[in-house]
């Protein structure tokens, strides 16, 4: 599990229910995309705007993504082939 995933976002964005909301999918997407791996790192995401109507799927897919980029999540690929 990642030590501590702190988000950060401007007030001038959205209000306190939808800022509250954003981070707890974010934590939930980072949980649920390491789930058994076991990082010593803490992990930083700033929300932008157009994360806050964003549904579920499409933010568990940017934080895979952005895992992946960061190589924290390393994917299994066949022999010879490029992640």
């Amino acid at each position: 599990m990642v030590g501590l995933v702190l988000v950060s976002h401007s007030k001038k964005l959205a209000n306190a229910v939808k800022r509250n909301k954003i981070k707890r999918r974010i934590r939930s997407c980072v949980i649920k995309a390491l789930k058994g791996h076991s990082l010593a790192y803490d992990l930083v995401f700033v929300a932008r705007q157009g994360f806050y109507d964003a549904p579920y799927e499409q933010i568990m897919r940017t934080v895979e993504e952005i895992l992946r980029r960061t190589v924290l999540l390393i994917q299994q690929n066949p022999e010879g082939t490029r992640p």
